[in-house]
């Protein structure tokens, strides 16, 4: 199962011009950081961002001495851009929890004032992803900011494997929350996925059906349904 988070771009230049700028970042031999381009074609291009760095390893003599070494690692990060005529989307597959260098390698390609947003799942309406899919199944969710009392504030989780409304939760009836994560089985002409989404944006998507589970999540992420900062 992959996990994927998507950004809005706003960008000092025509995003056209972004695939070719990012392209432009090759490996050198004291390169920190470059890009790989893996396809680019229709407005929409995929890069690997390829970026070094050093790790301590202990190492030992025949003598049975430990020392300390250097070693130099490569790390990926996958990336996909999509061109719109006024702004760029950006979706990193399995993001780290630390973006920095990454962050830091695209302020010194495009320079400064671009602006960088990551599109949250705030509103989480899976009913306008899903519509297309044949079963949208809600086998898992999480809630917080549950008001169970004065001064009582819990979090729930429930799952089920022939699915859940969360109308019928009879436990959640009058009572105000926030909904923190909901996962989904889907099924479409024999093939099955499945996705989770988190209210932070993040999507994890798994099965047969992943490729389409993106599409479904992208045609809403790019009508901008969910931006909410």
């Amino acid at each position: 199962m992959n996990r994927y988070r998507w950004y809005l771009l706003k960008l000092p230049f025509d995003p056209s011009q972004l695939a070719t700028r990012l392209a432009s970042a090759v490996q050198t031999h004291n390169a920190e950081f470059w890009f790989v381009t893996k396809t680019s074609a229709n407005g929409r291009a995929t890069f690997e961002f390829m970026w070094r760095s050093q790790v301590m390893l202990t190492r030992f003599s025949e003598d049975g001495g430990a020392f300390k070494e250097s070693a130099v690692t490569v790390n990926i990060l996958n990336i996909d851009i999509i061109v719109e005529i006024d702004h760029a989307y950006m979706r990193i597959s399995d993001p780290s929890r630390n973006l920095r260098i990454f962050l830091n390698a695209l302020e010194s390609i495009i320079g400064f004032g671009f602006y960088l947003k990551a599109i949250l799942f705030g509103d989480l309406r899976p009913e306008l992803i899903f519509r297309h899919a044949e079963e949208a199944r809600l086998v898992g969710l999480r809630i917080i900011n549950v008001v169970a009392g004065p001064d009582l504030v819990a979090r729930m989780e429930f799952a089920s494997k022939q699915g859940l409304k969360v109308e019928g939760i009879e436990i959640l009836k009058g009572v105000t929350y926030k909904i923190d994560w909901m996962a989904y089985e889907l099924a479409y002409k024999g093939l099955r996925g499945y996705v989770a989404l988190s209210s932070g944006g993040v999507a994890r998507v798994g099965g047969s059906l992943a490729p389409r589970i993106l599409n479904y999540l992208e045609a809403v992420v790019f009508m901008s349904r969910w931006t909410d900062a």
